[in-house]
């Protein structure tokens, strides 16, 4: 009987536990883009994009992998 009681409340606190984090991990993306040794991450075509118009990659946020600052990022943010 004892071990019936502890399992259900630790399966509760888990199940929240991703749901609560998800939102203090994407602020935390948003307050500075990924950088992987000492280099912002961004796709080729985003930095060139990025070039182009005059822009700095640490003013975009990126939606890709990892953070990673892609294409689609770059137009939004010229928008």
């Amino acid at each position: 009987p004892v071990a019936q009681q502890a399992t259900p409340p630790e399966v509760a606190p888990s199940s929240a536990a991703p749901t609560g984090s998800t939102p203090l991990a994407a602020q935390a993306a948003a307050a500075a883009p990924p950088r992987h040794e000492g280099r912002i991450l961004a796709s080729p075509l985003a930095r060139k994009m990025v070039q182009d118009a005059g822009l700095s990659l640490s003013a975009i946020t990126g939606t890709g992998p990892g953070g990673r600052i892609v294409a689609a990022d770059v137009a939004a943010f010229m928008k």
